[in-house]
């Protein structure tokens, strides 16, 4: 029996606000809210979020452990169209008129941009009103949106093939500048979207397994990272070392077997 309080708009207010941002550690559920998942066993609280798959995503590794869970909202999707040369002339797109170098951080036109930097449009206030997101604000739509597109892994890309959170990472190990149009290979990064069950379980996760690949790698984001502070850029025989001393894989996730897998 789940408890009666545990609302699943309360929890993904949470989830998307600090120190979360969209994204908890499985491991962590329990500590996000003593009236919370402390309450549930693991496989209730698997149970639990894949009752609302268009709130939530689970994330799992190569074992069918849950390693992470994060906001996912699957409507929230940006217009390619709209970022076109011939722009968008769809009277019912259902899709949102935003400029995804902005989402992703890396815009340098500014206010002089061609495609909003803002939800507030009329476009944008339609669409953010039938599918129930007018409440939030640009802020939390914003990590919303982000949070609800696959990713390309930064990490992996930086380390040169590395990730520390391995087949459990949320985000896709491919190379960031091969989905830009700008490596010819030999880079040592993989350039395939059917590589790995890691790779294939995220394209299931954001409904682009069954798309060709120039339109999974459209619909991509790279976001943009902060420098890292100097002294503090890590390799990757340094993670390699370290994670010799850790007990890595210690993560008491645990696969719920009578679940689908999550959408």
């Amino acid at each position: 029996m789940m408890p009666a309080d545990l609302d699943a708009e309360r929890v993904f207010k949470k989830m998307i606000h600090p120190p979360y941002h969209g994204i908890v550690k499985f491991q962590h559920l329990k500590n996000m809210d003593p009236d919370d998942f402390n309450r549930l066993s693991d496989v209730e609280t698997i149970r639990w979020f894949r009752r609302y798959p268009s709130k939530f995503v689970l994330f799992e590794d190569d074992n069918n452990r849950v390693r992470m869970c994060g906001v996912r909202i699957p409507s929230a999707k940006v217009c390619l169209q709209y970022l076109s040369a011939d722009g968008c002339t769809d009277d019912e797109c259902c899709r949102y008129h935003i400029c995804r170098k902005f989402m992703a951080g890396y815009c340098k036109v500014g206010p002089g941009c061609s495609f909003d930097h803002h939800f507030q449009g009329d476009h944008n206030r339609r669409q953010l009103t039938k599918q129930g997101l007018e409440k939030y604000s640009e802020e939390d739509l914003f990590k919303i949106f982000v949070n609800s597109q696959l990713r390309v892994c930064d990490t992996h890309n930086d380390s040169r093939g590395f990730c520390d959170h391995r087949d459990g990472c949320i985000r896709l190990h491919v190379c960031k500048e091969f989905v830009r149009g700008k490596c010819a290979g030999g880079c040592g990064l993989s350039h395939s979207l059917d590589d790995s069950e890691h790779t294939k379980r995220l394209r299931r996760y954001y409904a682009l397994d069954d798309k060709p690949q120039q339109e999974v790698l459209r619909n991509l984001l790279i976001v943009r990272r902060r420098p890292a502070a100097p002294g503090r850029r890590y390799q990757r025989s340094d993670v390699e070392k370290l994670l010799q001393f850790l007990a890595f894989g210690d993560d008491r996730e645990i696969s719920d077997s009578a679940s689908a897998p999550s959408a």
